[in-house]
């Protein structure tokens, strides 16, 4: 194994903002071969870029140890071939969840709290359920 993240650390590094960065510029031409991505590696570069320049606003060095080492750990992942092509389309590309859903509900959007917790209870719609137990609808109430 590579581990690419335990070597950076052990070097010490001022900035190991800087040195993440220079380990995946460093392997983008290696990646881009070893997935068959046609993509120059300056426009790779760039987009690899970018993720950093998302995140220059983070300030807690915590937080920013943690983004270093899960950015280690994809570096690794992809040069270990853990990733597969599609997985890096999605860095490179920038493709975001696009998955909604289609089902459309009929149940009517409450203008209040009170209406809220009628739709939720199941008085607003006429039906026998009934709120047992914290358990919402689901349990049939013999009225009488």
């Amino acid at each position: 194994a590579l581990k690419l993240a335990q070597k950076a650390a052990e070097k010490n590094l001022q900035n190991p903002v800087v040195g993440l960065y220079r380990s995946m510029a460093k392997e983008v031409p290696k990646v881009l071969s070893i997935f068959d991505i046609d993509m120059e590696p300056s426009e790779a570069r760039s987009k690899i870029r970018s993720h950093f320049t998302a995140n220059a606003h983070v300030k807690d060095e915590r937080v920013k140890e943690i983004l270093i080492a899960k950015g280690y750990m994809e570096l690794e992942e992809t040069l270990m071939q853990w990733k597969q092509k599609a997985q890096l389309m999605r860095i490179f590309e920038g493709v975001e969840n696009t998955w909604s859903p289609t089902v459309e509900t009929s149940i009517p959007s409450p203008k209040t709290v009170t209406d809220e917790l009628e739709v939720m209870r199941g008085i607003d719609d006429g039906n026998d359920y009934g709120d047992v137990g914290g358990y919402g609808k689901g349990v049939i109430i013999e009225r009488g």
